[in-house]
């Protein structure tokens, strides 16, 4: 239950109606707590702006992060996939449902059903049958986007691929199921937002009850599948830490489902204006979070690009050895410096980058590098070895046991 603001409350009988300024009688949609004088031209901001701020916020957060993920999968790493088409049609669904989030709110969303006109609260009610139609869709396809990638990544592994595949045809018919019985949540339809007609409606509060226990099953299982399973891949321990803290960030879409659990299973809110708004705060928070962490695997290739053009520049491999002297001289045996740089092909153009840099870091592609050798005298002064081939001398007449390096492809998460 909620507590009426103190500036609501007066020493007036409870009623809810209200003369207007053009001395017409205003009639609520509910009638008002005891005590409590409504306010139709003002009402009492409970959830209005936070549910505004909080739909803004999530549309400002994924659009870029969705744009620029389809960005680097589609220029830079060169593969369109299977779960990048997902990802696009979940952003097109989410942006829909945060959107209709400040139309929910436009119409009443976040004030006191006491404090919306009846024919405000059934335009309210038309939005809200928008929203929970949308809502098992956009669920749909943000989740089926995790799994996607998981299938990509783990795809060495048989039997986990399948149990993927099965679990996300489980995420199908459920999610199919719900749509249509939201769709016809009441006969005929209009009775669900007019409450002069006669209707017959399904028990809504079971079907979002169930629905919530379904949420939190899902994104428990999302969470916890990839922590056993991306140890037995070959990845650095800070990848594995970084995808750790990922995951953990993905604890917080469970968290926002278990809380509208929790409300659901606890909490008793016949203000239906106030109950429908927290409830809608609380899923779009769980979708933008999980939209995100979809999303935020993939910009670990743009860094790697821009780290590596930067340190293209800046570093080379480079090693010492002793060798004999050329020739007769009276300095007896001086240290030659020899600077290994390989020179590579990709997208028609000759790249150069440190050998050391290539074999910690392969590329998703199979590559053929080169290198050249540039000798330094032991003054310090660049001796050029006229006899040594240049770069890409080097990267196309080489011998392959001795000048070609194979790097293979090494899956990662993006």
């Amino acid at each position: 239950m909620f507590t009426p603001h103190p500036e609501t409350c007066s020493t007036s009988p409870p009623h809810s109606l209200e003369m207007n300024q053009r001395g017409t009688t205003v009639v609520g949609s509910q009638p008002a707590p005891p005590g409590v004088t409504p306010n139709f031209e003002h009402p009492q901001d409970v959830f209005y702006t936070i549910n505004l701020v909080v739909q803004i916020l999530c549309i400002a957060v994924t659009t870029p992060c969705v744009f620029l993920r389809l960005y680097i999968r589609a220029k830079i790493v060169g593969t369109f996939g299977i779960e990048d088409w997902c990802c696009s049609i979940a952003w097109v669904f989410a942006t829909y449902f945060f959107a209709s989030g400040i139309a929910l709110g436009e119409e009443g969303g976040g004030y006191h059903d006491w404090e919306i006109t009846k024919s405000g609260f059934m335009r309210f009610k038309k939005t809200l049958y928008f929203d929970i139609v949308l809502h098992p869709l956009t669920t749909f396809f943000v989740k089926a986007t995790l799994l996607l990638i998981f299938v990509r990544v783990f795809s060495p592994m048989t039997k986990v691929v399948r149990g993927i595949y099965c679990f996300l045809t489980i995420m199908l018919l459920y999610y199919t199921a719900q749509t249509f019985s939201k769709i016809w949540v009441c006969t005929p339809l209009g009775a669900f937002w007019n409450p002069a007609i006669r209707k017959s409606c399904i028990n809504t509060s079971l079907v979002f009850r169930i629905d919530n226990i379904f949420s939190v099953l899902t994104d428990l299982l999302i969470l916890i599948l990839p922590i056993p399973l991306m140890w037995s891949l070959h990845m650095t321990r800070r990848k594995k830490i970084g995808i750790g803290m990922l995951l953990g960030a993905g604890g917080l879409a469970t968290s926002c489902s278990a809380a509208r659990l929790i409300i659901t299973s606890i909490q008793d809110i016949p203000d239906a204006t106030l109950g429908a708004t927290q409830f809608k705060m609380l899923a779009v928070a769980e979708l933008a979070i999980a939209l995100a962490c979809a999303c935020v695997p993939s910009f670990n290739v743009l860094y790697s690009r821009l780290s590596e053009k930067s340190k293209a520049k800046r570093s080379a491999y480079t090693c010492s050895t002793k060798m004999s002297t050329f020739g007769s001289s009276s300095k007896g045996s001086r240290v030659v410096k020899g600077k290994l740089v390989a020179t590579y092909m990709e997208d028609g153009t000759i790249r150069q980058s440190s050998l050391e840099h290539i074999l910690k870091n392969p590329t998703n592609n199979n590559v053929e590098y080169g290198y050249s050798v540039q000798v330094f005298s032991d003054n310090g002064a660049d001796s050029s070895d006229p006899g040594i081939t240049s770069p890409m001398e080097a990267w196309m007449h080489g011998p392959e046991d001795q000048k070609t390096i194979w790097v293979t492809r090494k899956t990662d998460l993006v």
